[in-house]
């Protein structure tokens, strides 16, 4: 609607190369020029690359979210590094059709929503997700693509898919929080079709990745993995004690270089910075072949008896019970241990919480070492406190026990 006193004008617009959409209208001649309407002279504005050209937050998992300066030389080297490594290859192979469900403030759904415009694809925007209508979506509008978080993928596996011809999903990226081994494993047999399950890691100060799996990748053995270091980024790993690892199979803090690393925080005196290296918080290993996994952030792992434990390798398999909607693990102070993990679970509904804890309880007991057992116990909640991307606010489950 114009506001009153505001004329209403009909833009039409022919693209620069010339061509014509058949359901596009023809322009009659004689229309006056845009520039005709405008009430002057648009001021030039001199951008350099270093300019800021987005001030996104991060994520905010471990505390409060953090505006970060993105400029466009960030945003050009990561459309250039992720057009030629990534989405050049799945266009060839006809992605062209995705769904929108990632908030388009998170770096993901912002950038994918970017890259559609870019290259034309047709994209499918859903106000609020649910997994049996993302479903009738893919069925509808026959989708090749999704561009997803864990959590969404564990909702779908928990959908009767026979109802649904799904055949034409080929593509799945999945990012900002570690996609488990079994949650992969669960997704691919019930979604046969899918060709590329790409898993990645990123953040927003990256502009979104720096690693992601080769296309084609389906190996149990590699299942699990964030894949290899994209081109054009530098990676270190540090120890405890500040070392530099340089081998395989050793657990550090990942630092990264690349042009698409932020310009720093907006408004605040906290350097992530060192020697021009971004520490990125996250702990990861990479195996003998440049895959890289994460193992967890620095501030969740729970030191039990000296050793560190992965609350989200827990997560990964208590979310395989069939009682179990979502899930998240922290650790709290034991006197003897130090540390020991404590889970907070949604139950389905219908589910006897009695039952459940004892049967969650066995899982993990025959899943893992007694230094991973849940010594914190299981506490049933409503709900778990998410970001607005879906990661669990570890911060805030810490918060919760404490009071």
């Amino acid at each position: 609607m114009c506001e009153e006193g505001c004329e209403e004008i009909l833009l039409l617009c022919t693209p620069r190369d010339g061509r014509e959409h058949p359901e596009s209208p023809r322009i009659p001649r004689d229309l006056p020029e845009w520039n005709e309407k405008l009430p002057g002279t648009l001021p030039k504005i001199d951008i350099e690359l270093d300019d800021p050209v987005l001030k996104p937050f991060s994520s905010g998992t471990g505390g409060l979210p953090r505006c970060v300066l993105l400029s466009h030389k960030n945003y050009s080297a990561a459309t250039a590094i992720l057009k030629k490594a990534l989405f050049d290859q799945l266009l060839s192979e006809s992605c062209r059709k995705t769904v929108a469900v990632l908030p388009f403030y998170h770096a993901s759904g912002f950038w994918a929503l970017l890259y559609c415009l870019l290259e034309g694809c047709h994209t499918i925007i859903m106000k609020t997700f649910h997994p049996v209508t993302m479903l009738e979506i893919i069925q509808k509008h026959e989708v090749d693509t999704l561009n997803v978080v864990p959590s969404i993928l564990s909702f779908l596996c928990r959908v009767d898919t026979e109802r649904f011809n799904l055949s034409s999903l080929r593509n799945v990226l999945c990012g900002s929080s570690p996609l488990g081994k079994e949650l992969s494993k669960t997704f691919l047999e019930r979604f046969p079709s899918v060709r590329n399950l790409i898993q990645g890691y990123g953040m927003t100060e990256v502009v979104v990745l720096s690693h992601i799996t080769p296309l084609g990748l389906l190996d149990e053995k590699r299942l699990g993995s964030c894949g290899k270091l994209l081109p054009g980024f530098e990676a270190m790993l540090k120890d405890e004690n500040d070392s530099i690892i340089d081998g395989p199979n050793r657990s550090g803090e990942l630092y990264l270089k690349s042009p698409t690393v932020m310009m720093g925080y907006f408004n605040t005196d906290e350097d992530s910075f060192v020697d021009d290296w971004l520490r990125t918080g996250d702990v990861l290993y990479y195996d003998e072949d440049g895959f890289y996994y994460v193992v967890d952030r620095i501030k969740d792992l729970i030191k039990v008896n000296g050793v560190q434990v992965s609350p989200s390798q827990l997560e990964d398999v208590i979310l395989t019970h069939p009682s179990v909607k979502e899930v998240g693990v922290i650790g709290i102070a034991h006197p003897e241990s130090g540390q020991v993990p404590k889970a907070f679970v949604v139950l389905h509904d219908g589910v006897d919480e009695q039952l459940a804890r004892v049967s969650i309880r066995a899982l993990v007991a025959e899943k893992f070492a007694p230094t991973k057992h849940l010594r914190g116990g299981i506490e049933v909640c409503n709900e778990l406190p998410k970001t607005g991307s879906g990661k669990i606010k570890r911060s805030e489950l810490r918060k919760r026990f404490a009071s």
